[in-house]
């Protein structure tokens, strides 16, 4: 089984079922040094952005040719030279859970990303999901969501669709101060 490396925090619920499945997992966030270190031992190391996967990191992993897969838990690739890592052979994964908008956002992201394997997606049984947003549907076909040659995202936000699935008490809309914490990717709101 693979040896994972976690750095940025994961779902507790995500981190019983990768060790359940046999995989050794490390949970700990390292500094840019050591990090490069811990890449030399691991098959996949996950991030979020706070983790910088960059080429120094990138060419420390290819010492001993284990680390195979990155993983970005998040909107964005910013922290990590992809062109690089897919120059060295090293494959980009991302995992998403959010609306059809963030959605159609990581699409574009991994049809630029040419060593791109996998997009995590983690809202396929709400009923109503892909009402968010107008556009050519499904957004999902056979397992492969297709980029959309439209501009922008290539879909549009369906207002009264979001209003409607509102939670009680909410706006759309609405400021969110909540967001400008630095622990906000702790998820108060799952």
């Amino acid at each position: 089984m693979a040896k994972i490396l976690v750095t940025d925090g994961i779902a507790k619920n995500a981190a019983e079922v990768l060790k359940a499945k046999g995989h050794e997992l490390t949970e700990k966030h390292f500094e840019p040094d050591e990090l490069n270190e811990q890449l030399k031992e691991h098959n996949v190391v996950i991030v979020r952005s706070a983790s910088k996967i960059k080429k120094e990191a990138i060419d420390s992993a290819a010492t001993t040719g284990n680390l195979k897969l990155i993983i970005r838990a998040g909107v964005g690739l910013d922290n990590i030279d992809v062109n690089y890592a897919e120059e060295k052979g090293i494959a980009m994964a991302m995992h998403f859970a959010g609306t059809p908008v963030s959605f159609m956002a990581n699409v574009h992201c991994a049809a630029a990303t040419q060593n791109f394997v996998a997009l995590e997606h983690h809202d396929v049984d709400t009923p109503y999901w892909e009402d968010y947003v107008t556009g050519d549907k499904p957004l999902v076909v056979n397992g492969f969501a297709p980029v959309p040659e439209k501009p922008g995202l290539g879909i549009d936000l369906n207002e009264d669709v979001v209003k409607e699935h509102l939670k009680e008490g909410e706006k759309l809309f609405a400021p969110t101060e909540e967001w400008n914490k630095r622990d906000s990717w702790d998820r108060q709101w799952s």
